[in-house]
């Protein structure tokens, strides 16, 4: 419920890529999983800090949300809504 009242404020709502694989817990990905079937997720971000500790699953992540959850919804929170931030859209 929180969420939907957040989304109907306007903000936009980012989880962790590691959250989304079960990299960060088991209970993370089950409630990320929660989000990305009700499509309440409009962008997916990195905690990357380099190359040996938290490293980017950017590439594994967006594998497994196209396969699990679409590729359209996959590109959208992504690509095509990071892109739109990043562009003042």
């Amino acid at each position: 419920d929180r969420i939907d009242e957040l989304r109907e404020m306007g903000a936009l709502i980012q989880v962790n890529a590691d959250s989304i694989l079960g990299i960060d817990g088991r209970h993370f990905k089950k409630y990320t999983k929660k989000l990305l079937k009700e499509e309440l997720v409009d962008v997916v971000g990195s905690d990357s800090h380099g190359t040996k500790e938290r490293v980017c699953n950017m590439k594994k992540c967006y594998e497994y949300v196209a396969k699990k959850f679409g590729e359209d919804y996959a590109e959208e929170i992504m690509q095509t809504t990071p892109e739109n931030i990043m562009n003042g859209r």
